[in-house]
């Protein structure tokens, strides 16, 4: 069968037109996704990213809440100390 511009065709022109329109779509969607899973692509590095940012300042915020725990621990011991060496010498004064 030959079609309106003299060239062989298994199908009739309306559904060559047809199966033509289809292959388009299918190209243009093909784009759209790839475009897409570019982006998602970029969205999950992205956001690999930030989390690794966000990890570093959580054990950053962690190692400085173990230093002001060790220092306030070292305060009271030193206060402790302090107070007793206080009560002996008062102690020693009333004898």
């Amino acid at each position: 069968m030959f079609d309106d511009f003299g060239q062989l065709r298994i199908l009739p022109a309306s559904e060559y037109e047809d199966s033509d329109k289809i292959r388009d779509l299918t190209i243009e969607f093909n784009s759209s996704f790839n475009t897409f899973n570019t982006l998602l692509k970029n969205l999950i590095n992205s956001l690999s990213d930030k989390s690794l940012v966000i990890q570093n300042a959580q054990l950053e915020a962690l190692g400085y809440l173990i230093q002001l725990d060790s220092l306030q621990d070292k305060r009271l011991k030193a206060d402790a100390q302090e107070l007793a060496i206080l009560k002996e010498k008062k102690a020693e004064s009333f004898r």
